[in-house]
């Protein structure tokens, strides 16, 4: 059974002194230190829930309206991880992380994640001997769904022997140098 606690110390908490320093006064351990707080009722400062700087509706209203969190950490002059928590701490759905794809990734229609792929265009470029790194590069997916695709429409796999290589810069292509 503990034994009660050192009423000095809540006193002193109370009056301000740090954690720290009434354990290197009394030289109590942390545990009886935390229990004496705990036991006055007193709620511990590191634990104290700062009140946002800003109108969290406001903040959520903007969210919402699409600012994305690295928008307003810019206009709060905060972190994104701040904002992050105010808006949930508001109720706020969180959107996916990250701003959606461009550029390599152009067969996305929208940034749902729902895929708009054009299979008759994979499967000719694979029938006509690209390198499936060329397909994938140039429709915007990966290997394995260059394979599924294939798979699902009953395309034979070509093996690697069978892929048509493209020169670079005029160099002779691996098979071309084999029987020269």
């Amino acid at each position: 059974m503990n034994r009660p606690c050192n009423p000095g110390i809540a006193f002193l908490y109370e009056a301000g002194v740090t954690m720290q320093r009434i354990k290197s006064m009394t030289g109590h351990a942390d545990c009886t230190i935390y229990r004496a707080v705990d036991e006055a009722g007193l709620r511990s400062r590191n634990k104290r829930e700062k009140a946002a700087p800003f109108n969290l509706d406001a903040l959520r209203r903007r969210y919402e309206a699409g600012a994305s969190t690295v928008d307003l950490a810019e206009q709060y002059e905060c972190d994104q991880r701040t904002i992050a928590k105010y808006l949930r701490q508001a109720g706020a759905q969180m959107r996916a992380r990250g701003r959606p794809p461009s550029g390599r990734a152009h067969n996305l229609g929208g940034w749902n994640g729902e895929a708009v792929l054009n299979e008759d265009a994979i499967i000719a470029d694979y029938q006509s001997g690209l390198l499936a790194k060329v397909i994938c590069r140039t429709h915007g997916i990966c290997y394995p769904t260059l394979r599924r695709i294939l798979r699902q429409n009953n395309v034979p796999h070509r093996g690697f022997a069978n892929n048509r290589r493209l020169p670079a810069n005029g160099l002779p292509t691996l098979s071309e140098a084999r029987t020269a």
